[in-house]
């Protein structure tokens, strides 16, 4: 089974950010982020769900495998999940990885492998430093039944 990128994000990290939330992970275009955001792992992005493909808007409403890999400096965090029927990528703001099955305009995966709180710390604290891109690749599964 092989892997597809459909979208690439690009954030920035942020001096607040935490990454302790343990059933979500966010990734924002606000540029400003309170301590009480403890879910989000990044700031200023260039996408949001909204702004996605619609072929890629058309992946994620079905119960297809999702993986969302993080590239923070030399690191790698991969999280896999599923998309969802009812996934609609209707957020202009932020996008979230899930890891229940709790469905919202920012949502682009469900049944998540990971959240915020199981992202090494290392990489958390590159993340803290806001003179520092990160690009988000989106992939899915290329074995879609045409």
């Amino acid at each position: 089974m092989a892997w597809l990128v459909v979208e690439e994000i690009k954030f920035r990290g942020h001096s607040n950010i935490r990454a302790t939330h343990s059933t979500t992970l966010e990734i924002t275009r606000e540029p400003h982020l309170t301590p009480r955001g403890d879910c989000i792992i990044g700031v200023s992005a260039d996408k949001a769900p909204r702004d996605f493909s619609d072929s890629t808007k058309a992946l994620l409403s079905q119960p297809i495998p999702v993986k969302l890999l993080l590239h923070v400096g030399p690191y790698r965090f991969s999280i896999q999940g599923k998309g969802d029927p009812r996934i609609d990528c209707s957020s202009s703001t932020a996008l979230v990885v899930r890891r229940s099955d709790y469905v919202c305009g920012k949502t682009i995966m469900v049944h998540a492998s990971a959240a915020a709180n199981n992202i090494p710390r290392p990489i958390v604290q590159l993340l803290r430093q806001p003179q520092t891109y990160r690009a988000l690749l989106l992939v899915r599964t290329a074995s879609l039944v045409n």
